[in-house]
């Protein structure tokens, strides 16, 4: 018999702890608390979101799957996927895909971009210059054109 369990074998020790936490009293259903009450910012004080954003844009060129990041990262994907969720409130592939627009909107608002559409959707990991375009729309509220025009009408004027 384990010292963990009771008498009988059922469930585990009331008072009793492990690294997860206080185990839970018997036939409770909560999961246990944390002992050490660690937040996830295990390297250097940089939080997961931190991190992910930093592996995402140095990997800005290939189509990161959370799998590749959360592997990248040492954390399980579900952990990415909880800890992406709960600090920023999207989803790990919004929270991706916005890093991506984001760049994209950073290199057409300069005037020394000189790449297509299609050669930026590929730039960025992307499949579909389509599904970018839109998505462009959708979170800046202009097409790519018109982000390209205005940031060189910008640079003539001055």
């Amino acid at each position: 018999m384990h010292a963990e369990f009771g008498e009988q074998g059922e469930g585990r020790v009331p008072g009793k702890s492990d690294r997860f936490g206080a185990y839970p009293a018997r036939g409770a259903r909560s999961r246990p608390v944390p002992v050490t009450g660690r937040t996830y910012a295990p390297r250097g004080g940089a939080s997961i979101v931190e991190l992910a954003r930093t592996v995402i844009l140095a990997r800005i060129d290939s189509l990161l799957v959370a799998e590749a990041l959360a592997a990248a990262l040492m954390v399980s994907e579900s952990t990415l996927r909880r800890v992406v969720h709960a600090e920023t409130g999207l989803r790990l592939s919004v929270f991706m895909l916005n890093l991506r627009l984001d760049q994209a909107h950073a290199w057409l608002s300069s005037d020394k971009e000189l790449r297509s559409q299609q050669q930026i959707t590929l730039a960025l990991g992307l499949h579909s210059a389509q599904a970018f375009s839109r998505a462009y729309r959708e979170k800046f509220g202009e097409s790519i054109v018109e982000t390209r025009r205005r940031a060189i009408s910008q640079i003539s004027e001055i």
